[in-house]
């Protein structure tokens, strides 16, 4: 079976990079630096699961998961938030624009890692 396709989408290279270290043995990562460039891209990369930064400038994580359900070729595309904000609206609000999953910072890689599998698990049984 073909690795699954990853994109990570922070405005912090520290963050994409850390998260990328956690999954590129397993997977396939391209990293998008802002939530335009992951609209932009999407089709282009055809991600398996999108990792997404809920704080950023311009579009926050909210819009652009918001946006990703509004088009017919995303509106199931596997969203994981990963985030700083740790409250449970953070987390609601998440849930009710569309996210498939929610992982707090500092973020565990078997944690993270279980996610994706699950999150691919579901589509290939689809």
């Amino acid at each position: 079976m073909s690795k699954g396709n990853i994109l990570i989408v922070d405005d912090s290279p520290n963050h994409s990079n850390l998260l990328k270290a956690m999954v590129e043995e397993e997977y396939n990562v391209q990293i998008v630096n802002s939530g335009q460039a992951c609209l932009d891209s999407v089709a282009k990369l055809k991600p398996d699961v999108v990792l997404l930064d809920v704080q950023m400038p311009e579009m926050s994580g909210y819009e652009v998961c918001n946006h990703l359900r509004e088009k017919e070729e995303t509106k199931t595309l596997p969203v994981i938030f990963v985030s700083s904000m740790l409250s449970s609206e953070d987390r609601d609000i998440g849930f009710d624009v569309g996210a498939n999953e929610y992982i707090n910072k500092p973020v565990i890689q078997k944690e993270l890692l279980n996610k994706i599998a699950y999150q691919l698990s579901i589509i290939r049984m689809g």
